[in-house]
């Protein structure tokens, strides 16, 4: 950041009219300050001025170095040189805020460079303007949310035709993904997984999209070489995600949200504590908002019945410790 050729120029020319006319002190696209001893303005380049919004420099010569900057940035500025007068070596460029002649606040980076002996030391400060790329930090970080609101907008849509097309009770997909979220929460999950266990609840039966009607909307039950293609859909799910970045870490809940604790799910068998922790607090959301619901073929069942029936299968169907923390909540 600091040039080579700023340090020559800062130890060969002193104060006065060959400094005010070296051709590096006018043209630099940097603003300028040559400060004393006191912290006192002494010199300004042509880029500052403009930076500080006034064609007469003498405004600014006596003035406190400090005065320019807001107070949010002071404190930064005065231990940057104090480090500064301490080795004498030039620093790193450091974030801060001036105040130019309109009492108007800009971004700046600053950074010191300084020259000559202890007796005819002179402190040069570097000022380059970053409301630019602040700017265009806060346009893409602003695009970043957009983004991620429309891919969320676009999870909750896939959410809701995978519904209709099962014929799945309206609002399914959204209370379990809720119902997820919040049990992972007082499981102390942590907020990077919890985002992606998010997305994978809204798009937990995706992979039965590659399923035939014949067998997905048959009335009655499947006989043993229907449940075969019906137990494919978790591998299925995985195909269709793992391959799309932004959700190949959300894929842990379509692929393994039919596996039980006692090892007898689909479609790997995995038992215990082998089943990943989010297909562990799905498992029990989805089986609780299933039976509380109405199905073409079944009456939603009372609350008390589906809460006993989760602890009746607490290290069987479920893991036992994250079913004794949702029977709590429910409690």
């Amino acid at each position: 950041m600091v040039s080579q050729i700023s340090r020559i120029w800062a130890a060969k020319y002193s104060w006065g009219k060959k400094l005010t006319n070296h051709p590096v002190y006018r043209n630099s696209y940097d603003g300028i300050l040559l400060i004393d001893s006191n912290q006192k303005i002494r010199c300004v380049n042509p880029s500052f001025q403009a930076l500080y919004g006034i064609a007469d420099p003498t405004i600014l010569i006596g003035k406190s170095f400090f005065e320019i900057f807001s107070s949010k940035y002071q404190k930064n500025v005065f231990s940057m040189l104090e480090f500064f007068e301490i080795t004498g070596s030039p620093t790193q460029p450091i974030e801060a805020e001036v105040f130019d002649h309109n009492n108007h606040l800009i971004p700046v980076w600053i950074w010191f460079v300084g020259t000559g002996s202890s007796h005819s030391k002179k402190t040069f400060v570097y000022v380059r303007d970053i409301s630019d790329w602040k700017n265009s930090q806060s346009f893409l970080t602003q695009a970043n949310l957009e983004l991620g609101d429309a891919y969320r907008d676009t999870l909750e849509g896939w959410g809701r035709a995978l519904e209709m097309r099962d014929h799945e009770t309206q609002g399914h997909t959204r209370r379990v993904t809720d119902g997820t979220v919040q049990l992972a929460l007082k499981l102390n999950i942590s907020v990077e997984r919890i985002v992606n266990l998010r997305y994978g609840a809204l798009l937990h039966d995706i992979g039965k999209i590659a399923i035939p009607d014949a067998i997905l909307l048959k009335p009655g039950p499947l006989d043993s070489a229907e449940w075969k293609v019906m137990k494919m859909h978790p591998v299925y799910a995985r195909e269709m995600l793992l391959p799309i970045n932004f959700l190949r870490s959300a894929t842990t809940i379509p692929f393994y949200h039919h596996e039980k604790w006692d090892g007898t799910g689909y479609p790997v068998g995995l038992k215990g504590e082998n089943i990943p922790i989010e297909a562990r607090i799905f498992t029990v959301i989805d089986v609780w908002d299933a039976l509380l619901s109405d199905r073409p073929y079944r009456k939603g069942w009372a609350k008390g019945k589906v809460l006993q029936y989760i602890e009746d299968n607490k290290g069987i169907y479920f893991d036992p410790e994250i079913a004794d923390i949702f029977l709590d909540i429910q409690d």
